[in-house]
């Protein structure tokens, strides 16, 4: 199964729900599969597959919104609206402001990624993907940044589910921006 295709959206939904609702979303996916799949189209249609998962991260953290998408479908019906609370908390909750303008280099379209940010979205892996599912979190890492991807791997992804990110908080901020000044020093290369 490929990353962004909409066998990934429908297994991404099922997965970011087990820890919460088990196996029932498989459940309802097997009995209802042509309604899950054109909602998947639909979502791929419209969404990158990193805001997609974004989403999902949003839909199983919320208490309002999220228990409205319980199904894939549902989901389709609200999943802009799980989204932009996403990237609105996650950047409120970071710098007590509102999500700066595309172009502005905090923005979440910017080629630099706050460890903030990459220690959200590695937590955020890690719980949706476990130990075992280390290629589909390298994956949704990797839409998400470059960086990220390179981090589990020279970090290893097995160190990272075994230990909690806050047990080794110091060593993986280094590496992040040990990591983030080597691409920004390829950049200026490639760019000169």
């Amino acid at each position: 199964m490929a990353y962004g295709t909409s066998e990934w959206v429908i297994e991404a939904f099922i997965d970011a729900w087990k820890p919460v609702l088990g196996s029932s979303p498989a459940i309802r996916y097997r009995r209802d599969t042509r309604r899950w799949h054109d909602a998947a189209d639909r979502l791929l249609e419209r969404l990158e597959p990193d805001r997609i998962a974004a989403g999902f991260t949003q839909m199983v953290g919320d208490p309002y919104i999220g228990g409205k998408a319980t199904s894939l479908p549902d989901f389709d019906r609200i999943a802009e609206e799980l989204i932009a609370k996403r990237f609105a908390t996650a950047d409120r909750d970071r710098h007590g402001t509102t999500f700066p303008l595309a172009g502005d280099p905090r923005s979440p379209d910017a080629s630099a990624l706050s460890w903030p940010a990459a220690k959200d979205h590695l937590s955020r892996a890690i719980q949706r993907h476990g130990r075992d599912r280390r290629a589909a979190a390298l994956a949704e890492l990797g839409a998400i940044h470059p960086t990220l991807a390179r981090f589990v791997l020279t970090a290893r992804w097995t160190a990272l589910c075994e230990h909690p990110l806050h047990y080794s908080e110091r060593q993986y901020r280094d590496l992040w921006s040990e990591l983030t000044e080597r691409d920004n020093d390829d950049q200026e290369r490639t760019a000169a």
